[in-house]
């Protein structure tokens, strides 16, 4: 199927694997209660920079290099290795709007630019709770102003966020015509959130993110954006937009409901169902979801990039 079909979501398999429904125990186990903790008492002084530690457990090849840059009123790094085939992928991490960043990411990212052959520029933006999500966003609207700065061209960047980072992605995309920018060649959301309005059920079953989780960091969080948010800024005017979520998923209605809404305004996107309950399950590479996920934003990146030209004077 054609990357950039339109019709009805691609579901990617029929059922979890033996990985995926093992991983899913560990985490209902361990990671789930810590957030069932947190939702319910998220004005708790949380120890937030240790998730991000966890990054430092993983190994790396050798071949990957890190170089830091510095933005405006952040960080942010150049992950490089392997091919470089002049494309970049500027890389929103998720977690909340409150943790993560390039440690406990590095491992999928590095994983992410050897497949793509593409340069990874991954945003430290600031984050809650000492910052608001519209300090984020602007974060990475300076991180895109960035590279066009520094020559690259909008036709070879993929803007792309997992969870909370895919709100941003979105949200930076529809945000870019205000600002009197080009679009980005595609914009790749992994997982990712979409509304903090919604007060629906969700799907119970997911095992990272219950509905109560996302609707006590929905409360949370609102006080802290006077942007639209992602699910209220679909134009005709956005890039192309792939999205992938599990089948499990809290999070997947508002997925489902997001590519309707890209559909309805004529957005050339494509929705990918795999069959998991894991939030983020791309993160976990050794599971064969995300495996074939990494296929096929390979595949999709293949497709868009350096299909669109903009004039050089576009972002003078």
């Amino acid at each position: 199927m054609h990357p950039l079909d339109p019709g009805a979501p691609v579901i990617r398999g029929d059922r979890p694997s033996l990985q995926a429904r093992a991983l899913g125990i560990a985490l209902r186990c361990t990671v789930k209660p810590v957030v069932e903790a947190w939702a319910t008492a998220p004005d708790l002084p949380w120890p937030y920079a240790l998730a991000d530690q966890a990054g430092r457990l993983t190994r790396l090849s050798q071949e990957i290099l890190f170089e830091e840059v510095a933005l405006p009123h952040c960080r942010a790094q150049w992950i490089t290795g392997g091919e470089d085939n002049g494309r970049v992928i500027l890389y929103l991490h998720g977690g909340a709007f409150i943790v993560g960043g390039w440690h406990l990411h590095r491992h999928m990212l590095s994983e992410l630019g050897r497949r793509t052959g593409a340069r990874i520029f991954a945003v430290e933006y600031r984050k809650a709770p000492k910052h608001s999500i519209d300090d984020s966003g602007d974060d990475a609207l300076a991180a895109y102003r960035h590279l066009l700065a520094e020559g690259v061209s909008p036709a070879d960047i993929v803007v792309m966020g997992d969870s909370a980072g895919g709100y941003l992605s979105i949200q930076l995309a529809a945000r870019l015509p205000g600002e009197r920018l080009p679009a980005p060649a595609a914009v790749v959301a992994l997982s990712p959130l979409l509304e903090l309005d919604r007060d629906e059920p969700g799907t119970a079953g997911c095992a990272i993110l219950s509905p109560r989780a996302i609707r006590s960091l929905s409360r949370w969080s609102r006080a802290a954006t006077t942007r639209p948010q992602p699910m209220h800024s679909v134009r005709p005017t956005l890039p192309p937009i792939l999205l992938q979520v599990g089948a499990g998923e809290t999070l997947r209605r508002q997925v489902v409901a997001f590519a309707g809404l890209l559909g309805e305004q004529g957005v050339p996107h494509a929705l990918q169902l795999y069959p998991t309950d894991i939030h983020v399950f791309h993160a976990a590479l050794f599971l064969p979801e995300a495996r074939a996920a990494f296929d096929a934003i390979v595949e999709f990146v293949d497709e868009v990039v350096g299909a669109c030209s903009v004039p050089a004077a576009a972002h003078a």
